[in-house]
């Protein structure tokens, strides 16, 4: 089975307890598509950033990280709301280079 997502996957986050899965598709317009693991649907969101290189998923608070390298930030949605934006920014200092 083969789900499609942007042309240019370049991270994915698991969200196990959810059953989400989060690709980010950089030079694809900065976007999230998220994959709902049970009925493998998609549906995708801008970053709202700039340079979009890396993301990550806390399942605790149900919230994904997106690392805007070119926008030195960190963008923050809220997983409960299917990472619609608007998301918060966190502005950075240096251009970041991942998420660990």
């Amino acid at each position: 089975m083969t789900i499609p997502v942007g042309s240019t996957p370049d991270a994915v986050a698991v969200d196990e307890f959810r059953n989400k899965i989060y690709v980010l598709n950089s030079n694809n317009g900065d976007s999230i598509t998220t994959i709902d693991g049970k009925t493998n649907t998609t549906s995708t969101v801008p970053t709202h950033g700039q340079g979009s290189i890396d993301l990550a998923v806390n399942v605790l608070t149900n919230q994904i990280y997106v690392l805007n390298n070119a926008g030195k930030n960190v963008s923050l949605f809220s997983g409960a709301a299917g990472a619609v934006p608007p998301p918060l920014l966190h502005e950075l200092i240096t251009a970041p280079n991942a998420l660990r």
